[in-house]
């Protein structure tokens, strides 16, 4: 009956009435109790609006039209932080927190030992604040560099912990940090050989890929594709996520390239840039910054980047900050704002 009548309107020229798509909101939250939601039209902030139940551990509701913002209640207790931003006539999964406002940094193993390298590091791992509150929850991966430095001098979990909590937040990720191998740091992070050594960034990489990465994936609870992995680093470690990102590009979705030293072997990595232009896939955001200290070596790097097809203010981000040092503490200022591109948005 239906094809009959649509076939009369054509006939007639009588153009059908336009079907609304759906747009569909899923919570991906481990609970026996009751989940709801409050928004923006079509939804309501003063009267609860009933998700269904479609799995243990998934909740869903379907509308015609698309609230603006919402915000998910559990047994009538709202969620933590923002509202959450919804995609019209599409699919939008949130994580919303009830409870936990702050993650933990743990010790995954005080002696991380890597054949392939022959030496051993400490590995120390973020988990964000949703990870305990949620066992349905999956997470991205930011592997970091000089991993001693993460949480004591970055101040990373502090810095990620706000960012969470705050304004627009990006999603929430777990953050490994792996420490460098003492005076094996130079030879480890540097492409190729140079003046002073060096040229082992390639095995490095390997050990982050093959022995690392493998065991980060089946004790935690993460996204453990391309796009959801990512790496971080400052000085020579903004050099081996440079080369990590040009020699690599299929296994690394999103990499920080904080003051990179590309002054090492004659600036060589940047010959590898180019080659970023025909990759297929490639990683999906670079974050590239410094002060005052090698500002010129990494406005050549952002413009291969971009002479490569990635976009300023899309795909990527080159930051210069007049008077900041080639220090931690100019590293631990701009590491909020890395992480908020780096990770996208909630």
């Amino acid at each position: 009956m239906l094809q009959a009548l649509a076939f009369l309107s054509i006939f007639l020229g009588i153009a059908s009435p336009a079907v609304a798509a759906e747009t569909v909101i899923r919570i991906r939250y481990a609970t026996s109790s009751a989940m709801s939601l409050r928004g923006t039209s079509p939804l309501s902030w003063s009267k609860d609006t009933p998700l269904v139940r479609v799995a243990p551990d998934l909740f869903e509701l379907r509308l015609k039209g698309a609230p603006a913002e919402v915000k998910p209640l559990l047994d009538g207790a709202w969620s933590l932080g923002a509202n959450f931003r919804v995609t019209p006539e599409g699919t939008t999964e949130l994580l919303p927190r009830f409870h936990t406002a702050k993650g933990r940094v743990v010790l995954f193993e005080p002696r991380f030992a890597s054949r392939i390298l022959e030496n051993e590091r400490p590995i120390w791992v973020y988990l964000p604040p949703s990870y305990d509150e949620n066992p349905a929850a999956r997470f991205p991966v930011l592997y970091m560099h000089d991993g001693q430095n993460v949480f004591e001098s970055w101040l990373v979990d502090d810095s990620l912990d706000l960012l969470f909590g705050g304004d627009d937040p990006p999603r929430e990720a777990i953050v490994v940090g792996v420490a460098h191998a003492g005076d094996a740091r130079l030879s480890e992070y540097t492409p190729t050989p140079g003046e002073n050594g060096g040229g082992r960034a390639a095995l490095y990489l390997r050990f982050l890929r093959t022995e690392l990465k493998p065991r980060i994936d089946s004790t935690f609870r993460t996204l453990p594709d391309a796009a959801n992995t990512g790496l971080m680093g400052s000085s020579l470690g903004g050099l081996v996520s440079v080369f990590a990102a040009a020699s690599e590009p299929a296994f690394w979705g999103f990499a920080g390239i904080v003051s990179p030293s590309i002054w090492w072997d004659r600036r060589s990595v940047l010959r590898l840039i180019p080659g970023l232009e025909h990759a297929e896939p490639r990683p999906l955001r670079l974050y590239v910054d410094s002060g005052d200290d090698g500002r010129a070596d990494t406005e050549r790097l952002a413009t291969a980047l971009e002479a490569a097809g990635y976009v300023l203010g899309g795909s990527l981000e080159y930051v210069y900050v007049a008077g900041d040092r080639h220090d931690e503490a100019a590293w631990s200022r701009r590491f909020p704002a890395a992480a908020r591109f780096l990770l996208g948005p909630r």
